[in-house]
């Protein structure tokens, strides 16, 4: 089975970011959005979540996932 996970972490410790706390704080968005996005461990995103994360880390959509086929 294929699957697909965020690469937000790894933008966001490139930027100097370590915690989900500050990924909340940049965003602006939720505790626990923010937690589940850090970990990689969100089964959804929204559109707009998408584009805040694409506007805060200058990246198109693409490259904030990673896509790999068993």
């Amino acid at each position: 089975m294929a699957t697909v996970s965020l690469k937000v972490r790894e933008l966001a410790e490139k930027k100097g970011m370590t915690s989900a706390y500050q990924l909340k704080k940049a965003l602006a968005i939720n505790p626990t959005a923010a937690q589940r996005i850090w970990e990689g461990t969100t089964d959804s995103i929204t559109f707009t979540m998408m584009a805040k994360l694409c506007s805060y880390f200058k990246v198109k959509p693409g490259s904030l996932f990673t896509y790999t086929e068993d």
